[in-house]
């Protein structure tokens, strides 16, 4: 991956993306299987298109997950990786196909693998969960967290749509 950065002179700034999908502990799925399903959607991800990306899949943490890392520089043109929302989505949306398929879980947002409601702080990003979980045990200050609360409490006491928004 250096090397296609110097042959292009792009050994600044972002150096790769990194990306993981995991699978839930109790999710009936080999590595084997988690690591095919990775790499065919690494190939069929056009934005990584002449991008290197480096696939590992692992159970060090007590379920299965793979870890791409991908190239910023694209080794037959020298461009940097553009990705957007709508890439992200199209990963996303792709990965829950291939769990369907293979009848595995499909993620829920705001629900556990069991379907139940999700009661713990919950981010898409690892430094807002971070900071939330900072947050709730009274180390730092969040906005976030004050009007996440603000809206669970007016949840509780409205009564219609009209009283909700004051």
């Amino acid at each position: 991956m250096q090397a296609t950065k110097e042959l292009w002179g792009k050994t600044d700034g972002r150096t790769y993306k990194h990306y993981v999908q995991s699978y839930h502990e109790d999710e009936e799925i080999t590595p084997e299987q988690a690591h095919k399903n990775a790499v065919e959607l690494a190939e069929h991800t056009k934005a990584w298109k002449g991008h290197e990306v480096l696939i590992a899949t692992h159970i060090d943490k007590g379920h299965i997950h793979t870890h791409f890392i991908v190239n910023s520089v694209n080794y037959e043109n020298g461009h940097k990786l553009q990705w957007s929302k709508h890439d992200l989505k199209d990963l996303k949306e792709r990965c829950n196909e291939q769990s369907r398929e293979q009848g595995l879980h499909v993620p829920e947002k705001g629900k556990t693998f069991a379907g139940e409601v999700r009661e713990e702080t919950v981010a898409w990003s690892k430094d807002t969960y971070q900071l939330l979980k900072q947050a709730e045990q009274g180390k730092v200050k969040s906005y976030v967290q004050d009007i996440a609360l603000a809206v669970l409490d007016c949840k509780e006491t409205a009564t219609s749509r009209e009283t909700l928004s004051g």
